[in-house]
């Protein structure tokens, strides 16, 4: 479990510290409004929050925990909610390239992967 939690840490922590940095890095391939620029940098430092906080979810908090498998699902839920998100911003055209969409949704499907390999008949109730 902690192993598919950290790839999640390690590709938020990436792409918020990018998209923050870098926000035109969303608009691959077409031109970025630039009253989006802040909204971009807001999420990436959101990501890198997110990131972070899990970091110390990892070190901390023990696998066989009920909280510990409340945040996991959280961190699945962040990337199903991002995903479709992501979606439709491609569909409509907004996004150019569909690299965010598929980032996400792979982030997701590692997380269920991973969540449905661990057994959780033995959580503890902590």
């Amino acid at each position: 479990m902690k192993k598919f939690l950290s790839i999640h840490i390690l590709l938020e922590l990436v792409g918020g510290l990018a998209l923050f940095l870098y926000p035109k890095l969303l608009f691959y391939g077409g031109e970025a409004p630039s009253e989006t620029i802040p909204v971009i940098k807001l999420y990436g430092l959101l990501a890198t929050c997110f990131s972070l906080g899990y970091i110390f979810v990892v070190q901390n908090i023990e696998t066989k925990t009920r909280v510990f498998v409340q945040f996991y699902l959280l961190a699945m839920a962040f990337q199903l909610f991002i995903t479709f998100q992501c979606y439709g911003l491609t569909n409509t055209g907004y996004f150019k390239h569909p690299g965010a969409f598929y980032v996400h949704l792979l982030a997701f499907i590692t997380l269920t992967i991973g969540y449905f390999l661990h057994r959780f008949d033995n959580v503890s109730r902590n």
